[in-house]
């Protein structure tokens, strides 16, 4: 195999979206990923290249500390964390649901298989204040030669579905007092 050359921020962080921009400016030799220039070509720049074009609401934990990369489609589910949640270890992030979402994402970190909850209900602190919310999630590998196992991080394909949970409630309670 040829050697890949490093790949510069400018063509891993491409594009004018927001999260583009703010990955783009942030330092990332001040997060344990280190300077973008040490990255994984083949995996995380791939990685991060790809959840920055994506319109599907991702997220990628890449390392052992599980550090945040999301996209635009992303933003709203941190609400007011972001965006100081971005380039953030999860448990830092998420300390009110890590004792559900660790072992989620811990699974296919540690070579299990990719784990997937529909309508998962978390109590996430994202406004200021606890609020019930609702997801369907899928957490699946991403290879990594370099890393130990195999495993550089783990993809978080994320659908949050808190109005469609609470609007059929309503709709059932509307029934029940009419009824």
């Amino acid at each position: 195999m040829d050697e890949v050359k490093a790949v510069g921020a400018e063509s891993i962080f491409a594009g004018d979206g927001e999260m583009a921009r703010l990955m783009r400016s942030r330092d990332w030799s001040q997060t344990p990923l280190g300077a973008v220039e040490t990255w994984s070509p083949l995996s995380l720049c791939m990685m991060v290249r790809f959840l920055l074009v994506n319109r599907f609401p991702l997220i990628l934990w890449w390392g052992p500390h599980y550090i945040q990369c999301y996209n635009d489609s992303y933003c709203p589910i941190p609400g007011t964390k972001h965006p100081k949640s971005m380039g953030q270890p999860a448990s830092e992030c998420w300390p009110e649901i890590w004792h559900i979402i660790g072992p989620l994402i811990d699974t296919p970190f540690q070579g299990g298989p990719a784990t997937w909850m529909e309508d998962i209900l978390l109590e996430v602190n994202r406004h200021g204040f606890v609020e019930e919310t609702h997801f369907t999630i899928a957490y699946s590998p991403v290879p990594d030669e370099t890393a130990p196992r195999g495993i550089g991080g783990v993809l978080g394909t994320v659908h949050e579905i808190t109005e469609k949970v609470i609007g059929e409630r309503r709709v059932t309670i509307l029934r029940d007092l009419g009824a």
